[in-house]
C-alpha cells in the first residue's frame, strides 16, 4: 500500500515547514534506521526536527506498507469482519489510521496513544487531509504506552515497532493488557530475527490470555520453524524522491521487511484457519516453482509444475505472506 496523494502531500508540507538541511536530514534517517532495525530497546536521544522529518519521509512510508499488509491479511481471514474502532498504541504520528482506514471503511471511531508530543502534533495536522472522517476526528491522547491512562476496548488494537522501544521486562504485562482491551489484537515488527522473536514471545501472551490466531500462523501450536531461519515477510514500498536520495538508492521502491502477528478473542475468532503461509518469495524455474511453507504439520515444501495449470498460475501470483493453496478466486 502506498501513499495516497493527500498523505503525500501533508508529509512534503510538514517537513519543507522543518527546514531540515539534507545532510542533517541523511543522518538522522541512517540513525533512525538502526533505531529500528537493532535488538532493542530502540532508545535514542529526544525527537528532533531533523529526526520528525526523516520518520516521515523514510519510515512512515515503510511502517503503512507493512502495517496495510498485516491488516489485509486479517481482513482476508475475516472477510465479514466490519470493526468499528480502532486503538493504535504508540502509534507515532498515527500512521496505523491511514492503513487501517484503507482497509476498512467501517472504522468511526480511532484514537492514538503516544509519548511525544511532537509526533502527536504531527500526526494531527497530516489527518485533517485525509479523506476519511474518522481519521480527521481521531483523537490524540500523549502518555506513556505502559501507563494506564488509555485502557479501553476498542475492536481492532495495533501496536506496530513498538515492542522494540520497551524494555524486555515491561513486554509481556504490556501484551496481556493489549490483548484483553481487544476483539483482534495486531503487532508488527522489523522483520529481523530480534523483531520475529518479539512477535512470538507475544503470541504466547496473546494465546495464554485466550486468544486465537488470525495470521499469519495456520495454527495455535508452537512455532515450528527454528534457528537460523525465522518468520518474516515483505511489502514493496514506493520511494519519493527525497526518500531515494536519503537512502543512497536509485531504485524507485524498497521492500520493508516485516514480522507480524494477529490474535482474536472474540466469539468468531477465525472463519477458517489459514491452510498455509508462503513463508518465502517461490523458486522460479522452468516449469516448476518450489513454495516454502508453514502448515499445521510444520514447515513443508511443495513443488508445483507447469502441467498443472491452474496450480502454476496461482503460485507465480503468491508472494511472500500469502496462503496456500489458492482459493478458486486466486486460480
Amino acid at each position: 500500500m502506498n501513499l495516497t496523494d493527500e498523505l503525500q502531500s501533508a508529509i512534503a508540507d510538514e517537513v519543507a515547514a522543518m527546514g531540515v538541511g539534507h545532510r542533517e536530514l541523511a543522518a538522522a534517517a541512517a540513525a533512525l534506521s538502526r533505531r529500528y532495525r537493532g535488538p532493542g530497546p530502540a532508545t535514542g536521544p529526544p525527537w528532533s526536527d531533523a529526526s520528525i522529518a526523516a520518520y516521515l519521509v523514510t519510515r512512515l512510508p515503510a511502517t503503512l506498507g507493512a502495517t496495510a499488509a498485516a491488516l489485509s491479511a486479517v481482513a482476508a481471514a475475516r472477510p465479514r469482519w466490519r470493526p468499528r474502532t480502532l486503538l493504535d498504541v504508540g502509534g507515532g504520528p498515527g500512521t496505523v489510521l491511514w492503513a487501517a482506514t484503507r482497509v476498512w471503511e467501517s472504522l468511526d471511531r480511532l484514537m492514538v496513544v503516544e509519548r511525544n508530543p511532537r509526533m502527536l502534533a504531527v500526526g494531527r495536522r497530516i489527518a485533517q487531509r485525509a479523506p476519511h472522517p474518522a481519521l480527521r476526528d481521531a483523537t490524540w491522547l500523549a502518555s506513556d504506552v505502559t501507563a494506564g491512562h488509555w485502557d479501553q476496548p476498542a475492536d481492532l488494537v495495533v501496536a506496530a515497532y513498538v515492542l522494540g522501544e520497551l524494555p524486555p521486562a515491561t513486554r509481556a504485562p504490556f501484551i496481556e493488557r493489549l490483548a484483553n482491551s481487544a476483539s483482534v489484537l495486531v503487532m508488527v515488527e522489523p522483520g529481523t530475527p530480534d523483531g520475529s522473536g518479539r512477535v512470538l514471545a507475544a503470541r504466547e501472551v496473546a494465546l495464554a490470555a485466550g486468544g486465537r490466531t488470525v495470521a499469519p500462523c495456520p495454527h495455535d501450536d508452537a512455532c515450528p520453524l527454528a534457528a537460523p531461519d525465522w518468520c518474516h515477510f515483505a511489502a514493496r514500498v514506493a520511494r519519493t524522491r527525497l526518500h531515494r536520495q536519503l537512502k543512497g538508492g536509485q531504485a524507485p521502491y524498497e521492500d520493508e521487511k516485516f514480522s507480524y502477528g494477529a490474535w482474536a478473542s472474540d466469539a468468531i475468532a477465525c472463519e477458517g484457519m489459514v491452510p498455509g503461509r508462503v513463508l518465502r518469495h517461490p523458486r522460479i524455474d522452468p516449469g516448476r516453482i518450489t513454495l516454502t511453507l508453514c502448515t499445521v504439520g510444520g514447515p513443508s515444501t511443495e513443488v508445483v509444475i507447469a502441467r498443472d495449470r491452474g496450480s502454476f498460475k496461482a503460485a507465480r501470483k503468491v508472494t511472500s505472506g500469502g496462503t496456500w493453496p489458492p482459493t478458486a478466486s486466486d486460480r
